[in-house]
């Protein structure tokens, strides 16, 4: 029962061989749990009890669980889902995530925990001892700070379907780069618009003095029409 989820993706895959009516998710679960605590609570500050008295309590709840289920969370939103023994150790669990990696992740130390409050599991420790029974998320926490920006650090036979090649990343590009690029293009398009102008203004300066000389020419020609006297034909 060991999956590889993407980020989003929130169903635990059931096996066929369980009754779906008789089969409790992890929500529910959660809930009682919930539940169970908040009336030991009330309990406790209702009166006085005695710590014999609180196990005895204690014991009169506790079920007996055939596996627990966990949730192991990547901090880049992948993640894994297993089922264990709730004798089994958080050692165990390691061995089984480090199974799940690819080849060039298996040997990155990583520690388990718990959190809110953070809480790093020991090694040694039990699910049962951690309160990991019926079913709990755990978080990866690398000890190498370069595995935090990878993306795919789970072996691919590890995901249902296509899950994985659905996820996409957005692209990173370097600011320095765009920025220089844009300055390029920007002097370059100010170089043609200058050159345009440049070529407009001489254009219309010349334009300008012919029109002034033909100005000039039809004044001189207007003046001298001018100057002829009435009497003369």
């Amino acid at each position: 029962m060991l999956y590889a989820m993407s980020p989003g993706e929130l169903e635990i895959p059931i096996s066929s061989t369980l009754d779906v009516s008789e089969t409790k998710t992890d929500g529910k679960l959660f809930v009682e749990r919930l539940q169970r605590q908040e009336e030991m609570r009330k309990k406790q500050e209702a009166g006085f009890t005695t710590k014999a008295m609180r196990d005895l309590e204690r014991m009169k709840k506790t079920k007996v669980y055939s596996h627990t289920q966990l949730r192991i969370s990547f901090p880049n939103g992948h993640s894994l889902s297993c089922r264990f023994l709730p004798s089994e150790n958080i050692l165990i669990v390691k061995e089984i995530v480090q199974s799940a990696l690819l080849k060039k992740y298996m040997d990155e130390p990583f520690d388990l925990y718990l959190s809110p409050p953070r809480k790093v599991l020991s090694d040694d420790s039990t699910l049962s001892q951690e309160q990991l029974v019926p079913a709990a998320k755990i978080h990866v926490s690398w000890k190498n700070s370069k595995m935090v920006t990878d993306q795919h650090l789970i072996n691919p036979n590890f995901y249902r379907g296509d899950s994985l090649s659905k996820t996409s990343y957005p692209g990173s590009k370097n600011v320095a780069d765009e920025l220089a690029a844009a300055e390029a293009q920007k002097r370059s398009s100010d170089g043609k618009v200058k050159k345009k102008l440049n070529e407009a203004d001489m254009i219309a300066r010349m334009m300008g003095k012919s029109k002034s000389m033909a100005s000039k020419s039809n004044t001189g020609t207007s003046a001298s029409s001018k100057s002829k006297p009435k009497w003369f034909k």
